[in-house]
């Protein structure tokens, strides 16, 4: 017997309240639970207030959803890491190859690389920026994340700016070594802002598949 809107609130509402805060894990357990209620009433012939603390007590107590969510959660890092992988080994492909190609050759001729290259900074935290508010908003109204942003976020939101920091710092201590300031300036901030450009494509990417997801939920 399929479930009502009311009925299915219900659920909606047990699983959140009990620590799942992820898109990616609330929509794979909300559809479990709808299935295996739906099952029970159909085999037993009872109330779903019967069928749903059956389900509770066999299969999602509240220790159990804590378990599934840890369980997950560590998947999706390995599928986020994987996907990262394949995003840097299509790098190596002629459109990929020449693009970073001209961003570091822009950059190593250029009379000042780090100045020439700050605008892909910019571009990067205003995207941070833009999907902190993703995420806050949907926290805020859903009382859910999407596991493939909020984890991007921290990687390559964070870890960037802490890079940027580093290049001023070497940029201050370089200044007596001609020998490391080309080093430097033809060959670590090239890369640099090269690496920042493919982890901006690739959040662009796990942006969009984030939205699919809360797409499936708000739909």
């Amino acid at each position: 017997m399929k479930l009502n809107q009311t009925q299915i609130t219900e659920i909606e509402s047990y699983i959140k309240r009990d620590g799942i805060v992820y898109y990616e894990v609330y929509l794979e357990i909300l559809d479990h639970m709808i299935l295996a209620v739906e099952d029970i009433r159909d085999a037993e012939d009872i109330s779903f207030e019967s069928a749903f603390n059956k389900v509770k007590e066999q299969a999602f107590s509240k220790s159990e959803l804590k378990k599934i969510q840890k369980e997950m959660v560590t998947t999706f890092n390995k599928v986020n890491f994987r996907n990262f992988k394949n995003h840097l080994l299509r790098q190596t492909k002629p459109l990929f190859f020449t693009i970073n190609s001209i961003i570091f050759l822009f950059l190593y001729f250029s009379e000042n690389p780090l100045e020439s290259g700050v605008i892909l900074f910019y571009l990067f935290t205003l995207f941070c920026i833009k999907e902190s508010g993703f995420i806050y908003k949907n926290l805020h109204k859903n009382k859910l994340v999407v596991k493939t942003t909020s984890n991007l976020l921290f990687y390559y939101g964070v870890v960037p700016i802490l890079l940027f920091l580093i290049l001023f710092l070497l940029k201050a201590v370089q200044l007596n070594y001609s020998v490391f300031e080309v080093f430097y300036s033809k060959i670590i901030v090239p890369f640099f802002f090269v690496l920042l450009y493919i982890a901006m494509t690739f959040n662009l990417k796990q942006s969009k598949r984030a939205r699919i997801i809360v797409q499936q939920y708000t739909a």
